[in-house]
């Protein structure tokens, strides 16, 4: 492959996957760190075809986003410098990190307040996009990037994101995060379907297992639509109570059971954080899990849920959040007084 990609200087791959390659790469122009979505070399007609038209989606509804906790999409282009005719390229904020799924696969598990704060940017991540009327649809490990040295946390990848509402299609998404109106001809995919994926992910960072398992497709697609998945004590049996409600709540079988919406989920998880802040609910084996640092979120939780507020963007509410702070004032209390200037 050529030393650069359209004007991108490449530096080195930094992921592979089944249809496509990721690299570091250098914008020359603007001087700073990129990441470069290619197809695979290996994919047939048809499937370049699919991905180069999830490359087109994904860059329309990317570039339209801009927020702490989802990667930006600078450009999309085609490398007429390639050995493979008329390569698509996809171009996107350089994040410094890895996957949650390669994290897990460090880790193991992780530790109960890691894993709800880590959910809780998911969902305002979830909020933003909800909010824009978008439906994600693949929520899950491979699609969240996660800095644990910057507790930074970035959702990426809208390639088959869509409005919500899209009608389900067979085959579009990732099997184990899958909820169950996926398998229902017709079924509306909606916000509920991406709490549903998160609480699947949310499920496999504290017990290193998926939510569904199964020997095959269809005893895992069963197990979505039927079965309730394996407590999560039975893996960590020092799990708090509140932690399983909260995870078991995201994956009802029935929309209408989960959390009304990503916001609601961030509030249940805010809640939770507080006590384990507080030391009410904490896990034995990680004392060093308690800390006031969680108390940070409350200010977006409490704006987002204010009805002031409510035309505010996701996005505005976090730029309040960041350059101020909340008071509170009694009924009829004084706040502000007209100053009248005496010109002599």
């Amino acid at each position: 492959m050529s030393t650069k990609i359209g004007r991108y200087e490449v530096e080195h791959k930094i992921g592979e996957g089944a249809f496509g390659v990721v690299y570091k790469a250098r914008d020359p122009v603007l001087d700073r760190a990129v990441a470069i979505k290619v197809p695979s070399m290996t994919l047939s007609d048809d499937e370049l075809a699919n991905l180069i038209m999830e490359f087109y989606r994904e860059a329309r509804i990317g570039a339209q986003f801009r927020h702490t906790n989802i990667v930006t999409v600078y450009d999309l282009g085609v490398n007429e410098h390639s050995d493979q005719l008329k390569m698509h390229y996809l171009v996107m904020e350089y994040v410094s990190g890895m996957t949650l799924k390669e994290y897990l696969a460090q880790v193991g598990t992780v530790p109960y307040t890691e894993v709800l704060q880590i959910m809780f940017d998911c969902c305002k991540a979830l909020d933003y996009i909800h909010f824009h009327k978008i439906v994600h649809r693949d929520i899950k490990l491979g699609n969240i990037m996660y800095n644990p040295a910057y507790s930074m946390v970035k959702l990426m990848d809208f390639g088959i994101a869509d409005q919500i509402n899209f009608k389900a299609s067979k085959g579009v998404g990732t099997l184990f995060y899958m909820s169950p109106e996926h398998f229902k001809e017709g079924a509306d995919l909606t916000a509920q379907t991406d709490i549903f994926a998160l609480g699947a992910v949310m499920y496999q960072l504290i017990t290193g297992k998926p939510a569904f398992q199964g020997k095959d497709v269809e005893t895992v697609v069963d197990n979505i639509r039927n079965k309730q998945p394996i407590p999560i004590q039975h893996y960590r049996p020092d799990a708090p109570e509140e932690l399983s409600d909260l995870v078991n709540k995201a994956l009802e079988k029935d929309p209408k059971d989960r959390y009304a919406s990503s916001l609601a989920f961030a509030t249940a998880i805010q809640k939770l954080l507080d006590k384990l802040s507080e030391g009410e609910v904490l896990d034995p084996s990680k004392p060093e899990e308690k800390s006031g640092k969680f108390h940070q979120n409350d200010d977006y939780v409490f704006l987002r849920d204010n009805s002031w507020f409510k035309d505010f963007s996701p996005n505005l509410i976090e730029e309040l959040v960041n350059v101020g702070s909340i008071q509170t004032f009694d009924a009829n209390e004084l706040i502000v007084t007209e100053l009248s200037l005496i010109h002599i």
